[in-house]
């Protein structure tokens, strides 16, 4: 009698700790959740003469936070997205307190692109008549695609500027294969077939060059003469 009192007493203890310790990640839970939705909802207000900075240093996900995200860490920084930050270079085109743009493009970390709508957003904006100012400590080619839609472009007085062309890199593994004794089953048929090559020739072919070579420069043309504007 005594021992089925003791469970009795064991399994109430133990359920009311349980309760007591979801009721508590429950709260804890409704609280951050309620502080990071008002953190995301809270809008600043451009002060007079602001300029607006924009920085490319970490890769754009198309819509924000779209990145992995660490569930060890409380930190909620807040990645914008391609369409937010359109958003926000749209607002900044009707805000009476915000003068200019400054472009700050060291470190850029984008694709082609990307590079390309971000351009275009800011030549939108510069239809209000609104500086728009690129810097970087130094310039690849994508990053003076993007400084290309400012009015002015500055250097770090010790930087530099690479500019090389566009190019492709193709891996081929056909004798990595053969060496472990692996064949792979392709099939094919007719010329221009290069997603294949990889596995069955040990480099590009004159077909896949042709074909690369093409859309290369097609693609590099569009490029300049965005430049050019």
């Amino acid at each position: 009698m005594n021992i089925g009192k003791f469970l009795l007493t064991a399994l109430a203890s133990c359920l009311g700790i349980f309760l007591a310790g979801g009721a508590l990640i429950f709260i804890g839970g409704m609280g951050l959740a309620k502080t990071i939705a008002e953190s995301g909802n809270t809008v600043k207000q451009a002060k007079p003469n602001t300029v607006l900075e924009l920085k490319f240093d970490s890769s754009i996900p198309e819509q924000t936070n779209n990145i992995p995200i660490n569930t060890f860490s409380l930190e909620q920084n807040k990645v914008l997205g391609l369409q937010n930050i359109k958003e926000v270079i749209e607002h900044a085109k009707t805000d009476d307190n915000i003068k200019g743009i400054l472009l700050n493009l060291s470190g850029v970390m984008t694709g082609n692109a990307t590079a390309s709508v971000l351009r275009d957003a800011v030549k939108d904006f510069k239809s209000s008549d609104k500086f728009v100012v690129a810097y970087s400590n130094a310039y690849d080619q994508g990053s003076y695609y993007m400084a290309s839609s400012a009015n002015k472009v500055f250097v770090s007085p010790v930087g530099g500027m690479d500019f090389r062309g566009f190019s492709a890199q193709i891996p081929f593994f056909k004798d990595m294969l053969d060496r472990l004794g692996i064949k792979m089953q392709i099939y094919y048929a007719g010329q221009f077939k290069s997603a294949t090559e990889p596995f069955r020739l040990n480099k590009m072919s004159e077909q896949s060059k042709m074909q690369t070579r093409e859309y290369l420069n097609g693609m590099y043309q569009i490029f300049l003469e965005d430049i050019s504007e």
